[in-house]
């Protein structure tokens, strides 16, 4: 519910991240969403669905110790009507250098 709710953020499991999209970034983008000063990474994130891009903030938020996409997933949650329960789907495409997101479910 909160990744749908009033919260700004997508959160995702830190055991999920090292598959989904660290290992495919450089050394110097990991240091960014691994950072202390919550910097965070920007990404360009490719809704499949709609065929439009969209930035948001990748960091590791160390409160809770995963990881969670910020700045404009509100966005997301609004243009696409997310509710609790909804499914997505997220992929990686290291050849465009950008997060795949879409609807499952």
């Amino acid at each position: 519910m909160s990744d749908v709710g009033t919260q700004t953020r997508f959160l995702i499991p830190k055991e999920s991240v090292y598959d989904l999209i660290l290992k495919y970034l450089k050394e110097e983008e990991i240091i960014k969403v691994e950072g202390i000063d919550h910097e965070g990474l920007n990404i360009n994130v490719f809704d499949s669905d709609t065929k439009t891009i969209h930035p948001l903030c990748f960091m590791r938020w160390n409160s809770a110790k995963n990881y969670v996409f910020n700045g404009t997933w509100r966005d997301f949650v609004d243009r696409r009507d997310l509710k609790e329960g909804n499914e997505i789907g997220l992929f990686w495409n290291p050849h465009a250098s950008r997060l795949h997101f879409c609807v499952l479910a």
